[in-house]
């Protein structure tokens, strides 16, 4: 496992997206771009946890919010120079995520 670098997505268009397959049930760390405003979350195949906290490839955090396949979850994250991650992890197996950053 490794963390997954988003922080070099172009918004030349106003937005970028990010498909991705999860490692397994353990979290993989995800680095969003400085100038994301909204970020939006969909599963495929399988459902996952979602947190802000965490680390890369440990179990997710007791507080991760679960999250349907095929559903989406948007947040606004505070925009900052400093670098910001969410933590994604498959309830069962790997799943397929896809990521809008606009």
């Amino acid at each position: 496992m490794a963390t997954h670098d988003l922080r070099d997505l172009n918004w030349k268009n106003g937005a970028n997206n990010h498909k991705f397959t999860s490692s397994g049930t353990n979290n993989d760390e995800i680095q969003i771009p400085n100038w994301a405003k909204l970020v939006t979350v969909q599963p495929v195949g399988q459902a996952i946890w979602f947190s802000y906290v965490g680390t890369e490839g440990a179990a997710p955090s007791s507080h991760a919010f679960p999250q349907a396949a095929s559903s989406i979850i948007q947040y606004n994250p505070v925009q900052t120079r400093t670098d910001r991650s969410i933590f994604l992890a498959s309830q069962a197996g790997t799943a397929t995520i896809y990521l809008i950053f606009e």
